[in-house]
Protein backbone atom coordinates (compact mmCIF):
# COMPACT_ATOMS: atom_id res chain seq x y z
CA UNK A 1 0.00 0.00 0.00
CA UNK A 2 1.50 3.15 -1.16
CA UNK A 3 1.25 5.83 1.23
CA UNK A 4 -0.92 8.91 0.92
CA UNK A 5 0.87 12.32 1.54
CA UNK A 6 -0.43 14.68 3.92
CA UNK A 7 -0.46 18.49 3.14
CA UNK A 8 0.34 20.11 5.91
CA UNK A 9 -1.30 24.14 6.29
CA UNK A 10 1.97 26.98 6.80
CA UNK A 11 1.60 27.84 10.49
CA UNK A 12 1.15 31.70 11.33
CA UNK A 13 4.29 33.12 12.33
CA UNK A 14 3.94 35.70 15.41
CA UNK A 15 5.10 38.65 13.84
CA UNK A 16 5.71 41.64 16.26
CA UNK A 17 2.72 43.59 15.11
CA UNK A 18 0.90 40.38 16.14
CA UNK A 19 2.54 40.21 19.53
CA UNK A 20 1.18 43.52 19.85
CA UNK A 21 -1.79 42.94 19.29
CA UNK A 22 -1.85 40.23 21.51
CA UNK A 23 -0.46 42.25 24.48
CA UNK A 24 -2.91 44.79 23.97
CA UNK A 25 -5.50 42.61 23.40
CA UNK A 26 -4.63 40.55 26.92
CA UNK A 27 -3.88 44.22 28.80
CA UNK A 28 -7.60 44.98 27.55
CA UNK A 29 -8.64 41.80 29.16
CA UNK A 30 -6.87 42.28 32.37
CA UNK A 31 -7.38 45.72 33.16
CA UNK A 32 -11.51 44.69 32.95
CA UNK A 33 -10.60 42.66 35.49
CA UNK A 34 -8.60 44.56 37.65
CA UNK A 35 -10.58 47.36 36.80
CA UNK A 36 -8.00 49.59 38.06
CA UNK A 37 -9.24 49.47 42.00
CA UNK A 38 -10.53 46.74 43.27
CA UNK A 39 -14.01 46.45 41.20
CA UNK A 40 -16.16 47.70 44.03
CA UNK A 41 -13.97 45.40 46.44
CA UNK A 42 -17.28 44.15 48.48
CA UNK A 43 -18.98 41.94 45.30
CA UNK A 44 -17.52 42.84 42.10
CA UNK A 45 -21.13 43.81 41.04
CA UNK A 46 -21.85 46.56 38.00
CA UNK A 47 -22.36 49.59 39.08
CA UNK A 48 -24.81 50.22 36.27
CA UNK A 49 -26.07 48.48 32.83
CA UNK A 50 -26.74 49.39 29.48
CA UNK A 51 -28.91 48.77 26.34
CA UNK A 52 -27.43 49.92 22.65
CA UNK A 53 -29.25 49.49 19.45
CA UNK A 54 -26.71 50.45 16.20
CA UNK A 55 -26.22 50.36 12.28
CA UNK A 56 -23.67 49.91 9.73
CA UNK A 57 -23.46 49.03 5.96
CA UNK A 58 -24.52 46.18 4.26
CA UNK A 59 -28.38 46.69 6.35
CA UNK A 60 -26.50 46.13 9.80
CA UNK A 61 -28.21 46.02 12.58
CA UNK A 62 -26.82 45.67 15.88
CA UNK A 63 -28.20 44.92 19.74
CA UNK A 64 -25.82 45.20 22.67
CA UNK A 65 -26.45 44.72 26.62
CA UNK A 66 -23.96 44.97 29.17
CA UNK A 67 -23.03 46.31 32.32
CA UNK A 68 -20.44 49.16 33.65
CA UNK A 69 -17.68 49.02 36.46
CA UNK A 70 -16.15 52.17 37.52
CA UNK A 71 -12.85 53.13 37.73
CA UNK A 72 -10.72 55.67 39.27
CA UNK A 73 -11.52 59.34 38.93
CA UNK A 74 -9.10 61.85 37.71
CA UNK A 75 -10.94 65.27 39.18
CA UNK A 76 -9.63 68.83 37.35
CA UNK A 77 -8.30 67.65 34.28
CA UNK A 78 -8.58 70.58 31.50
CA UNK A 79 -11.08 72.65 33.45
CA UNK A 80 -13.41 69.37 33.37
CA UNK A 81 -13.33 65.52 35.22
CA UNK A 82 -12.08 62.33 33.93
CA UNK A 83 -13.78 59.18 35.23
CA UNK A 84 -12.81 55.57 33.98
CA UNK A 85 -15.17 53.04 33.87
CA UNK A 86 -15.00 49.23 32.23
CA UNK A 87 -17.81 47.55 29.72
CA UNK A 88 -18.02 44.62 29.07
CA UNK A 89 -21.31 43.73 26.63
CA UNK A 90 -23.25 40.60 24.76
CA UNK A 91 -23.97 42.15 21.33
CA UNK A 92 -26.24 40.84 18.29
CA UNK A 93 -25.59 41.45 14.64
CA UNK A 94 -27.84 41.32 11.82
CA UNK A 95 -26.45 41.87 8.27
CA UNK A 96 -27.26 41.46 4.70
CA UNK A 97 -24.26 38.43 4.19
CA UNK A 98 -23.78 36.52 0.68
CA UNK A 99 -26.71 33.97 0.87
CA UNK A 100 -28.98 36.38 2.33
CA UNK A 101 -29.49 37.46 6.59
CA UNK A 102 -26.58 36.64 8.50
CA UNK A 103 -26.74 36.42 12.81
CA UNK A 104 -23.78 36.87 14.49
CA UNK A 105 -23.39 36.60 18.62
CA UNK A 106 -20.81 38.72 20.07
CA UNK A 107 -18.86 39.34 23.61
CA UNK A 108 -16.42 42.85 24.53
CA UNK A 109 -14.24 44.07 27.34
CA UNK A 110 -13.87 47.75 26.89
CA UNK A 111 -12.49 50.38 29.09
CA UNK A 112 -13.42 53.69 28.46
CA UNK A 113 -12.46 56.96 29.66
CA UNK A 114 -15.00 60.16 29.86
CA UNK A 115 -14.71 63.39 30.20
CA UNK A 116 -17.37 65.76 32.01
CA UNK A 117 -17.24 69.33 31.25
CA UNK A 118 -17.74 72.21 34.12
CA UNK A 119 -15.15 70.06 36.57
CA UNK A 120 -17.74 67.40 36.00
CA UNK A 121 -21.06 69.33 37.28
CA UNK A 122 -22.08 69.58 33.26
CA UNK A 123 -25.00 66.73 32.05
CA UNK A 124 -23.00 66.79 28.75
CA UNK A 125 -20.29 64.35 28.79
CA UNK A 126 -17.60 62.96 25.87
CA UNK A 127 -15.78 59.39 26.54
CA UNK A 128 -13.69 57.07 24.33
CA UNK A 129 -11.32 53.56 24.74
CA UNK A 130 -10.24 50.46 23.16
CA UNK A 131 -10.90 47.15 24.32
CA UNK A 132 -11.25 43.53 22.54
CA UNK A 133 -14.97 41.90 21.09
CA UNK A 134 -15.23 38.14 19.83
CA UNK A 135 -17.56 37.17 17.19
CA UNK A 136 -19.02 33.74 17.63
CA UNK A 137 -17.16 33.12 13.62
CA UNK A 138 -15.76 34.95 11.36
CA UNK A 139 -17.70 38.01 10.04
CA UNK A 140 -19.08 38.20 6.81
CA UNK A 141 -21.00 40.15 4.17
CA UNK A 142 -21.40 40.90 0.26
CA UNK A 143 -19.06 43.32 -0.05
CA UNK A 144 -16.14 42.26 2.95
CA UNK A 145 -14.71 39.18 5.28
CA UNK A 146 -12.98 39.29 8.06
CA UNK A 147 -9.99 37.20 8.86
CA UNK A 148 -10.29 36.91 12.79
CA UNK A 149 -13.07 36.36 15.09
CA UNK A 150 -11.00 38.42 18.24
CA UNK A 151 -10.73 42.31 16.76
CA UNK A 152 -10.59 45.30 18.56
CA UNK A 153 -13.43 47.48 19.49
CA UNK A 154 -12.71 51.27 19.25
CA UNK A 155 -15.24 53.68 20.61
CA UNK A 156 -15.94 57.31 20.96
CA UNK A 157 -19.22 59.21 22.18
CA UNK A 158 -21.02 61.94 22.72
CA UNK A 159 -23.64 62.09 25.56
CA UNK A 160 -26.15 63.56 28.07
CA UNK A 161 -27.08 63.11 31.58
CA UNK A 162 -30.74 63.21 31.82
CA UNK A 163 -30.57 62.50 35.85
CA UNK A 164 -27.97 61.63 38.10
CA UNK A 165 -29.07 57.84 37.00
CA UNK A 166 -29.63 57.75 33.63
CA UNK A 167 -28.37 58.75 30.42
CA UNK A 168 -28.18 58.62 26.47
CA UNK A 169 -25.70 58.83 24.05
CA UNK A 170 -24.86 58.66 20.90
CA UNK A 171 -21.67 56.52 19.73
CA UNK A 172 -19.12 55.70 17.04
CA UNK A 173 -17.64 52.24 17.06
CA UNK A 174 -15.43 50.71 14.57
CA UNK A 175 -13.81 47.00 14.66
CA UNK A 176 -11.04 45.64 12.98
CA UNK A 177 -7.61 43.35 13.95
CA UNK A 178 -5.00 46.11 13.28
CA UNK A 179 -4.16 44.19 10.23
CA UNK A 180 -2.18 41.57 12.50
CA UNK A 181 -3.80 39.41 9.64
CA UNK A 182 -5.47 39.97 5.85
CA UNK A 183 -7.76 40.74 4.94
CA UNK A 184 -8.81 43.44 7.56
CA UNK A 185 -11.89 45.15 6.26
CA UNK A 186 -13.07 46.88 9.49
CA UNK A 187 -16.68 47.04 10.45
CA UNK A 188 -18.39 50.54 11.64
CA UNK A 189 -21.11 50.77 13.67
CA UNK A 190 -23.32 54.12 14.97
CA UNK A 191 -25.18 53.57 18.04
CA UNK A 192 -27.45 54.82 20.57
CA UNK A 193 -27.23 54.07 23.67
CA UNK A 194 -29.72 54.27 26.98
CA UNK A 195 -27.39 53.36 30.20
CA UNK A 196 -28.93 53.77 33.47
CA UNK A 197 -27.03 53.27 37.07
CA UNK A 198 -28.09 50.99 40.03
Amino acid sequence: MTAVPVAHTPRATLTPLRMLALAMTTAATAVAALAYSPVQAAGYAPSGAFVQVGAGENELKSLNVGAVWPCACLQGLLGGRVDGHIEANLGYWNVRGVNGRSSYGSVAVVPMFRYRFDQGRSPWFVEAGIGAVLTDRLYETRSKRFSTALNFSDNVAVGYRLSPKDEVSLRVQHISNASFKKPNPGENFVQVRYAFSY
